[in-house]
């Protein structure tokens, strides 16, 4: 019998441009599962700040998620040194970060920092370069970016509930509640949640039929 995983990993990213600046995070979850996420930072940052941001929501939304073990990569060997405590941070607008830093930390049963190579780190490199460029909604939440793999063609795949929109008791009944309405059913967990809200991309309501994208 294999070893059961229960470290998380987390990559981040920070960018900032003549455009604006932005981060970029992907958690994984043991079992694989990709949550990228990205934003837009309104207010002015440096790169080194940004990389901070960019660890420093990545460390929440795994916390609410209520991960309990973290793997956290990064791709500037500046930060991830500070972070480790080898090197002494200079600036002291950096202070507030690393303090906060370590408070979130502790809040972990076991967390780790480890720099990767760019070329490792793309994904979130990616989503905080794009985050930078572009201008977010300033009221509704942004939604998760989720890319994927697609082994069929869009048409090759469309379901049509029993009884109209109903769709009640079928496979697809939670994630056509979620498109239809935004809820969940009473007995999904967290991690039932997300996993519904990853699956609903992959779907549209088209009048009476789900169709797969």
């Amino acid at each position: 019998m294999g070893i059961e995983l229960k470290s998380w990993k987390m990559y981040f990213d920070g960018a900032t441009n003549q455009n604006g600046s932005g981060i970029g995070v992907l958690l994984v979850s043991p079992k694989g599962t990709h949550i990228p996420f990205s934003g837009r930072l309104n207010f002015p940052a440096t790169n080194n700040a940004t990389q901070y941001e960019a660890c420093i929501i990545g460390l929440q939304v795994a916390l609410g998620l209520e991960v309990k073990e973290m793997e956290v990569y990064g791709d500037l060997a500046l930060i991830i040194s500070q972070i480790q405590n080898r090197w002494k941070i200079k600036k002291e607008k950096l202070m507030p970060y690393h303090e906060c830093l370590q408070k979130l930390a502790s809040k972990f049963g076991k967390i780790q920092y480890q720099y990767v190579p760019r070329m490792q780190n793309q994904i979130a490199d990616a989503l905080a370069t794009m985050a930078s460029i572009m201008d977010g909604p300033k009221e509704d939440e942004a939604q998760p970016i989720v890319v994927e793999q697609k082994e069929k063609l869009a048409y090759c795949m469309s379901i049509k509930g029993d009884e109209g929109m109903n769709g009640e008791g079928e496979w697809y009944s939670d994630i056509l509640q979620y498109l239809k309405d935004g809820t969940y059913p009473k007995s999904a967990d967290k991690n039932d949640q997300l996993t519904i809200r990853r699956m609903s991309t992959n779907y549209i309501i088209c009048g009476c039929w789900v169709k797969m994208n």
